[in-house]
């Protein structure tokens, strides 16, 4: 996977490392049990809202766009690291072109969606 992100980095420019603008940002579900959870994606790290006011935030080790299954959306394979270094790999799908931008964790069924206050409850 490193070499596949170096090439990308090398064929279009994009920091390897760095979340695309329009991933950036703090991301909401409608779940009303998952009400106080987000996943919020900062320029080198993702932090995952885990309840409450306690968040874990992973480095970012690479990110890799891809096809997606879903029709109109792109999938991103981000390779994450804790904070001791241990690894782990967050695939999700990217709906960028909607009104209202939404993206779908492989691991969850929910949809998330970014956060605007123009869609608040």
């Amino acid at each position: 996977m490193g070499l596949a992100l170096l090439a990308l980095s090398i064929h279009s420019g994009a920091d390897p490392l760095r979340v695309p603008d329009g991933l950036r940002g703090t991301w909401r579900t409608s779940d009303v049990a998952l009400e106080d959870r987000f996943i919020e994606f900062r320029e080198h790290t993702i932090a995952f809202g885990t309840g409450g006011i306690l968040e874990e935030v992973l480095a970012i080790r690479g990110i890799e766009p891809g096809a997606s299954p879903l029709r109109g959306y792109l999938r991103y394979r981000i390779a994450l690291a804790d904070a001791d270094g241990a690894a782990s790999e967050f695939l999700i799908d990217h709906q960028q072109q909607a009104v209202v931008p939404s993206l779908r964790a492989q691991n969850r069924s929910e949809i998330w969606w970014k956060d605007d206050e123009r869609w608040r409850r």
